[in-house]
C-alpha cells in the first residue's frame, strides 16, 4: 500500500507538470484554408499566411514565418474594438522557409482564434491580401479563402468532422496512447498487487474511447455555447477518464474497487497526456518534415 501511495503522490506531481505541457494526445482545434486566387489555383507552389487576432498575441512561435516573410509582420489598428490585429502565436503553423502554405493549403493548429482575419502574401504578386473579420465556429475548421486582385480575401467555412488530416493525426495518436496506457496500467497493477487480467480492459477501454474523443467531441464545436475550445478539450478528457474507469471496473468488480479503477484511469490518462503529448509532437514533426502529414 505504501507503493500505491507513492504512485498517487507521483501522479499529483505529474498532473502539475502536465499543466505546462505543450500538447496532449487528445484532439486540438485546427483551421485549414484552401486558398485560390481569383477563383483559380494560386500561382505559387509555396507562399505564406498568418491568422490575425485583435489583441496582444505576439510570440516566438510565429517568428519563422514573420522572419522569412516580413510583409506579414502586421499591426492593423481597429478603433472600434480598441485593439490591433496582429499575428496570433497560438495558431501554430509550419515553418518552412519557402512558406508555411503549400499547393494552395495553409494549415493552423493548437489554438487558432475564433474571431480572426487571414493575411496571405503571394510572392508572385508581391502583395499581401487581408480578409475581413471572420469567425471560426467549428473545432476542426475547413475553410475556402479566395484572394481577389484588390487585396481582399473572401472566407467561406465548410466544417467537417472527418477530414483526412484528422484521420492521420488519429492514426499517429492511437498506437502511442495504447502502448503508454497499457504500460502505465501494468505498473499500477503490479504496485497495487492487482490481477493483470484487468490490463485487457485497459486496452479495450482505450480502443473504444479514443475514436470517440477524436471524432465525436469536436462536433461540440459546432453547437452554440458549447463551442468553446477549452470546454471541448476539458469535456473530452473528463469523458475519457470516467468512461475508461467504468469499462475497467464493471467486468472486474471482484478484482478491483471502484476507487482503484478510477485512480487507474486517472493515472493512465495522465501518462498519455504528459508523455504521449511529447512523443506525438516528435513523430508528427518528423512526418511533417518528410511531407507525410
Amino acid at each position: 500500500m505504501d507503493r500505491l501511495q507513492s504512485l498517487v503522490m507521483a501522479l499529483a506531481v505529474l498532473l502539475a507538470l502536465a499543466q505546462t505541457s505543450l500538447a496532449d494526445v487528445g484532439p486540438k482545434p485546427t483551421a485549414d484554408f484552401q486558398v485560390t486566387f481569383n477563383a483559380v489555383s494560386v500561382p505559387d507552389e509555396y507562399f505564406s499566411a498568418v491568422m490575425l487576432a485583435c489583441g496582444n498575441f505576439g510570440g516566438n512561435r510565429l517568428s519563422a514565418v514573420v522572419d522569412s516573410t516580413p510583409q506579414l509582420n502586421l499591426t492593423i489598428p481597429d478603433p472600434e474594438k480598441n485593439c490591433s490585429w496582429v499575428p496570433v502565436w497560438q495558431a501554430w503553423t509550419d515553418s518552412n522557409p519557402k512558406g508555411n502554405c503549400h499547393n494552395g493549403v495553409c494549415s493552423f493548429w493548437y489554438h487558432p482564434p475564433g474571431d480572426f482575419k487571414l493575411a496571405v502574401y503571394l510572392p508572385s504578386q508581391n502583395k499581401v491580401f487581408i480578409s475581413n473579420e471572420s469567425t471560426l465556429s467549428a473545432f476542426n475548421g475547413r475553410l475556402a479563402a479566395d484572394l481577389a486582385s484588390d487585396g481582399s480575401i473572401t472566407i467561406v467555412e465548410t466544417p467537417s468532422a472527418l477530414e483526412s488530416h484528422s484521420v492521420i493525426l488519429f492514426l499517429i495518436a492511437l498506437p502511442i496512447t495504447l502502448v503508454l496506457e497499457v504500460l502505465a496500467g501494468l505498473v499500477f497493477l503490479m504496485l497495487a498487487k492487482l490481477s493483470k487480467k484487468i490490463l485487457l480492459y485497459v486496452f479495450i477501454a482505450n480502443l473504444i474511447s479514443l475514436p470517440m474523443v477524436w471524432f465525436m467531441f469536436p462536433l461540440l464545436g459546432n453547437i452554440p455555447l458549447l463551442g468553446n475550445v477549452l470546454l471541448v478539450i476539458a469535456a473530452s478528457e473528463a469523458f475519457a477518464v470516467v468512461f475508461e474507469a467504468v469499462v475497467i471496473y464493471m467486468p472486474n468488480r471482484k478484482l478491483i474497487t471502484p476507487l482503484k479503477a478510477f485512480l487507474l484511469s486517472v493515472i493512465i490518462n495522465a501518462v498519455s497526456f504528459f508523455i504521449g503529448g511529447a512523443v506525438f509532437l516528435l513523430i508528427y514533426g518528423f512526418l511533417s518534415l518528410a511531407g507525410l502529414a
